[in-house]
């Protein structure tokens, strides 16, 4: 048997890695494809630059709420919170009912800022003016979401120098955001219809403003998306797009984001990301398993007693294999004994697992010994339990012997009056005992020869009794109770004399 002297639980990570750039151009010079199943950057150019995050913190708004509200809920819209948005996106009315899914689709499919400042006071005391509480929530979300260069400084998406992001931070936002479904449900959503409330009666009608995503754009897989343009007149998306690779895999389904900034003209924008997601859907998959990776091992290593955690999949440009990567392997001897695979491509880090860890072998007496013990332990139970058994029957015998010693000891003992031509009369739970009985019977014919020899009374005699008549039950009864009558009469006579 083996231990685990280090269990290393470490995540695949495949930020900050990526195929060369060189594969595929793109006119914006930032630009992101990852792939959503493992987060394995496919293609970045500048993507790790940080540049105003403007409207796209409207999908940090939505997906804070959807993981800590309920989308029934409804909620009363203030005049406060409509002071605060510049524009009325959607018309919201003060004293409106409204539920908190139709301020969210409101938000991810028309950009609404009035929508925006409701959610916000939605989930902010009164006393908080300025929704810090509400920015706290989303500052921890983005944390969740592997996010760390974005930050957050208001709810409308205004642009200022303390709201930033990258095209990392967006990518791996809605990585992790479509994990929940509800999110997913509204990121993905091409129109929607909030019906009329307590002040309306005229239905508001959204629309994606995503070409792709409405079907203005036709490219075929791509589910959901954001769009936006800057100040500087700059267009900016983010796509979500997944799509069934049926001749080569059946069973494959990829899945992949791609941030598109600072693209010149809107017509540019889509171009970047059909190139994108072409180069994406057009890689191929290839994975090593626990044991292929041993061989990636050196000498001085594998020679020890290793595991991996699992395999590694990794999408790569079409005839590439893993084992045509370069590749570098760290090890770490900090008190155990574990290291990491790290892959190249063309002399870049595309992945790296951290995966394999040392196990030791325990003595051979060990699992003998604790196999004894086991052994041991379930004998000790069954003694336990036979020895409480046989005490049990044991004490449970002997209450019953002692309990009809008590009783054989205790039988009620009837004086006979040798008058009453019956000889005995068993009134008592003894009657149906033969033995009892039949001594009881002998006891009474020993009674009655000496009483027949000491006074010669012929009514003692056995010929005298058999020649009275017979009486019944009823008759025997009276008989007794005039003998007890008289016997009491007796006793309270000598009392007084």
């Amino acid at each position: 048997m083996k231990q685990l002297i280090s269990f290393i639980f470490i995540i695949t990570m495949l930020l900050g890695f990526s195929i060369p750039g060189g594969a595929i151009e793109t006119s914006s010079d930032t630009a992101l494809l990852m792939d959503a199943e493992t987060g394995q950057i496919l293609y970045e150019s500048n993507g790790y630059q940080t540049v105003a995050a403007g409207t796209f913190g409207k999908i940090v708004s939505v997906l804070t709420a959807v993981e800590n509200g309920n989308l029934k809920e409804r909620i009363t819209v203030d005049a406060s919170s409509l002071e605060q948005a510049n524009d009325p996106t959607i018309s919201l009315v003060n004293g409106e009912i409204i539920t908190l899914q139709d301020l969210l689709y409101a938000e991810m499919l028309a950009n609404a800022n009035d929508a925006a400042y409701v959610v916000a006071d939605h989930f902010t005391t009164e006393e908080d003016d300025d929704y810090g509480e509400f920015i706290t929530m989303m500052a921890k979300e983005l944390d969740y979401c592997m996010a760390s260069t974005m930050t957050m400084d208001n709810v409308d998406g205004a642009i200022t120098t303390e709201q930033m992001c990258s095209c990392v931070d967006l990518a791996n936002m809605i990585r992790f955001g479509t994990k929940n479904d509800d999110f997913r449900t509204i990121f993905t959503a091409d129109n929607y219809t909030i019906d009329a409330t307590n002040v309306t009666e005229q239905e508001r009608n959204l629309e994606s403003q995503h070409k792709m995503v409405n079907g203005t754009v036709d490219y075929s897989g791509v589910k959901g998306g954001f769009v936006s343009v800057s100040d500087t007149g700059e267009y900016r998306s983010i796509t979500y797009a997944e799509r069934r690779l049926g001749e080569s895999n059946p069973k494959e389904q990829r899945k992949l984001i791609a941030v598109v900034l600072h693209s010149e003209s809107e017509e540019s924008m889509y171009q970047d990301i059909e190139t994108l997601l072409d180069y994406g859907f057009g890689l191929q998959k290839v994975s090593a398993d626990e044991k292929e990776l041993l061989s990636f091992l050196p000498d001085t290593i594998s020679s020890r007693d290793i595991a991996f955690e699992n395999g590694v999949s990794l999408l790569l440009p079409e005839g590439d294999l893993i084992e045509d990567l370069d590749y570098r392997v760290s090890v770490d001897e900090c008190g155990y004994f574990r290291g990491n695979i790290t892959f190249y491509h063309s002399d870049q880090a595309i992945a790296a697992k951290a995966a394999f860890y040392e196990v030791q072998k325990e003595s051979v007496l060990i699992p003998w010994i604790k196999r004894i013990a086991l052994i041991l332990v379930a004998i000790g139970i069954l003694l336990a339990l036979f020895l409480g058994i046989r005490m049990m029957t044991q004490k449970h015998q002997k209450s019953r012997q002692l309990q009809e010693k008590v009783q054989g000891k205790n039988k009620p003992r009837k004086r006979v009056d040798p008058n009453i031509s019956s000889g005995l009369d068993f009134g008592n739970e003894y009657d149906n005992d033969p033995e009892y009985r039949e001594y009881r019977q002998k006891q009474h014919q020993e009674y009655l020869r000496r009483r027949y020899a000491e006074t010669g009374d012929h009514r003692y005699s056995k010929e005298w009794l058999d020649q009275q008549p017979k009486i019944s039950q009823n008759q025997k009864r009276a008989q007794q109770k005039s003998t007890r009558r008289r016997n009491s009469k007796g006793k309270n006579n000598r009392k007084r004399g």
